[in-house]
């Protein structure tokens, strides 16, 4: 028998599928409070770590003044919708969503993502108790896909390849105020 070399072939079928397939990069969404450098795009979860996250979380909606953002909440919200009003944010660009079950919180989620209504979507790590990583991953690919930005609030840091940026209220509030930059910023899994 008569071999053949293969991997010619291969190596021609490999470039046709990256000529076919370019890279793409993500659509950006907005701007972080606290991070001057830090964009917000498509795919990435930013956890938003602390007892105070209203703050950091009303800067972001500010900054990005066209965002509409959907929020899902295990329990009441703790961020009055009428505070927003006062902060001059219009409320037609929120859809709150009280008191999700805990099991329920992932397929809703992915409800909210497909729905393409919204470029922000704030949701919790309670959602995640079973199987965090997967779920996280998912979530993210389906949110790069549909040009949408997470924000996972969180008691405790996740250990997750999945988390793009974390902040920590506790510590870092006040940054944008006082001008400064917030050094626990870090990209991918190079966290501080």
């Amino acid at each position: 028998m008569e071999s053949v070399d293969l991997k010619p072939n291969l190596r021609h079928i490999f470039d046709q599928i990256l000529e076919q397939a370019p890279y793409r990069e993500r659509q950006e969404i907005g701007r972080l409070p606290g991070f001057p450098e830090a964009r917000f795009s498509a795919g990435h979860i930013i956890e938003v770590l602390g007892r105070y996250p209203q703050g950091w979380m009303v800067s972001l909606f500010k900054r990005n003044p066209k965002a509409r953002v959907g929020w899902l909440s295990s329990g009441r919200l703790d961020l009055c919708p009428l505070a927003l009003a006062q902060e001059g944010l219009s409320l037609s660009r929120f859809l709150f969503l009280e008191e999700v079950e805990e099991k329920e919180g992932f397929a809703k989620l992915a409800v909210f993502l497909k729905s393409g209504l919204f470029q922000i979507i704030i949701f919790e790590q309670v959602f995640f108790k079973v199987k965090p990583e997967l779920h996280l991953r998912k979530l993210q690919l389906l949110a790069e896909e549909m040009g949408v930005g997470l924000v996972m609030r969180s008691k405790h840091a996740a250990q997750s390849f999945t988390i793009h940026i974390q902040v920590d209220t506790d510590r870092d509030i006040g940054n944008e105020v006082k001008g400064g930059t917030n050094e626990r910023a870090s990209e991918g899994t190079n966290r501080k």
